[in-house]
């Protein structure tokens, strides 16, 4: 495993264990939701064969879930209405959140298969954004035979989230009481009850419960949500200049424009606070050198905007730090970071603009590139200081090492030789047989030198498709697709089945960035595949790719 590996999988690891799993059920917040309630098909815990009563299941769960900070791999599912964590706990009729266990009560009372209620389980998506969902079908309470209760609790993979969803609910019951929330054993983890079916009252003294029974019943469809998130994507930040077109470079002292842009929620007007961090590049302490914080007010639908600052910063390469404190999807605060980088470069310098592969910089990759490689490297034999100078830096290289490979111009700063900077294909700032790879990659592209391209996924340059956004979405979602050239693209959104259900582009598409829009409004709540095909018409090059979105319904 080489470093760049290495270091993806501690931010990975390090991202679960220390901020997904680390909420306590105490500070876990939850917001109620009208939505729609599917009945599932997968594997039965138990079947309406016998009278089913105070019995308990365990399950295994397909991925570590973490309840509490501490990490699951099985649950136990009970005929009473609840499931608990860490080992088997005996049944109880009804108070599961006044006990001493882990809990997860969607309705827990003393209730009764009677030969018709069945629990089953089953998992939808794919890792890491897996979700297990656990269902009661037709269950009675003990003290009527004329009930039907219809619930299901589901468990998010990754973000750790729980959704409490209520389906069909008949009861002749007008006195009895369920027990609704979620709670830890663990010493000063308090209970989370929640006292309506509407409205967002809560209590963690113990003394709420849930009543049902007469038109004390949830509406079907209805979600109690704990754990927030933001979604991916939902923020953005470049460097540009002060019309917002992107820029890679800036002149110290001067002015430095940074546009951002905020996505999330598209229904809610509200103001939040962007605080930008520059950290020199190579500086041994962590402390950033500026921090500039606003306020911004972000209206319905997506707010983009640029923040000019007048800033004397050493020259260097800088990591340009964004935090946004944004609401989430229980609409509360959340601080939200991504990331960008820029170079600032003393007035009078000349910088290098590295387009990879092109080693002696005359606008196309050809053998011209591969002779002139050769020869630089013979020269420097007796040059050692020819081999090495300043390595570039971009955000991206953090998780994605190609990205000094990608075609597109790239600044950086002159190295001893005139040449040398633009001989490092890969911009680890050695020169060695490892930039032919930036040779091999970019072989016959040609660029005009024009200034350097956004750093984003998608540009005119290439082929590509971005994941949809939003996602999860209900109805619609928007895919952002490129071309290089003027090319035939094909982009159909198919079933888990592999069956068609939308054809979004099928025909001639002219080079650059283009949109297409998926309307759901038909379809039934799951996962789909957009896949794309795309041929060149002058270059003939084809590409396919395909993502997977979710339709939450």
């Amino acid at each position: 495993m080489n470093s760049r590996t290495m270091l993806l999988t501690v931010l990975l690891i390090g991202a679960m264990s220390a901020g997904l799993g680390a909420q306590t059920i105490a500070t876990k917040p939850f917001v109620e939701l009208q939505g729609t309630y599917t009945e599932i098909t997968g594997t039965d815990i138990c079947t309406p064969v016998g009278y089913h009563d105070d019995e308990s299941y365990a399950v295994n769960i397909p991925f570590t879930f973490y309840y509490n900070a501490n990490p699951h791999t099985v649950m136990y599912v009970t005929t009473n209405g609840y499931i608990t964590f860490g080992s088997s706990q005996p049944y109880i009729y009804g108070q599961a959140l006044n006990n001493n266990y882990d809990v997860v009560s969607p309705i827990s009372r003393d209730l009764h298969g009677n030969y018709q209620g069945t629990i089953t389980w089953a998992v939808s998506g794919t890792m890491p954004n897996r979700v297990m969902t656990v269902q009661w079908k037709d269950w009675m309470t003990y003290y009527n035979q004329l009930d039907k209760l219809n619930f299901q609790v589901k468990f998010y993979e990754t973000s750790n989230m729980i959704e409490l969803v209520y389906g069909d609910w008949i009861t002749a019951a007008t006195t009895n009481t369920g027990y609704v929330g979620i709670r830890s054993a663990t010493a000063g983890d308090v209970q989370n009850r929640i006292g309506q079916w509407t409205g967002t009252s809560a209590s963690t003294d113990g003394t709420i419960a849930k009543q049902y029974g007469g038109a004390v019943k949830p509406p079907v469809g209805y979600i109690y949500r704990f754990g927030c998130y933001v979604p991916q994507g939902s923020v953005a930040i470049a460097m540009t200049d002060a019309l917002g077109s992107p820029m890679g470079y800036y002149t110290t002292p001067g002015m430095v424009y940074a546009r951002y842009s905020i996505r999330y929620p598209l229904d809610q007007e509200y103001d939040v606070t962007i605080t930008l961090k520059f950290f020199r590049i190579g500086d041994p302490g962590a402390q950033p050198a500026h921090t500039e914080t606003f306020v911004v007010h972000k209206p319905l639908g997506v707010l983009d905007g640029v923040r000019g600052m007048n800033l004397n910063l050493p020259p260097s390469y800088y990591r340009v730090e964004a935090t946004f404190s944004m609401w989430n999807n229980c609409l509360m605060y959340e601080d939200v970071k991504t990331e960008t980088s820029t170079l600032f470069i003393a007035p009078g310098t000349q910088l290098c603009e590295v387009w990879p592969g092109d080693v002696n910089n005359d606008g196309v990759v050809n053998y011209g590139d591969r002779g002139a490689l050769n020869k630089y490297i013979f020269d420097a034999n007796l040059r050692t200081l020819w081999l090495h100078g300043p390595a570039r830096y971009k955000i991206e290289g953090q998780t994605d090492p190609l990205v000094y490979l990608r075609w597109e111009g790239q600044p950086s700063v002159p190295w001893y030789t005139t040449e040398g900077c633009y001989m490092d294909a890969d911009g680890n700032g050695v020169i060695n047989n490892f930039d032919y790879i930036g040779v091999k990659m970019n072989w016959l592209r040609a660029h005009g030198m024009t200034p350097a391209k956004p750093a984003q996924r998608l540009a005119a340059a290439t082929f590509d498709m971005e994941q949809n956004f939003p996602n999860p979405f209900n109805p619609g979602t928007s895919v952002r697709y490129s071309v290089p050239e003027r090319s035939l693209v094909k982009l159909r959104v198919t079933d888990m089945l592999g069956r068609t259900v939308a054809t979004l582009v099928d025909g001639c598409i002219e080079e650059g960035v283009s949109t297409a829009i998926f309307d759901s409004a038909e379809l039934p709540g799951g996962q789909y595949f957009a896949t794309v095909a795309m041929r060149g018409l002058e270059s003939g090059l084809t590409f396919s790719k395909t993502i997977r979105m979710t339709l939450a319904r």
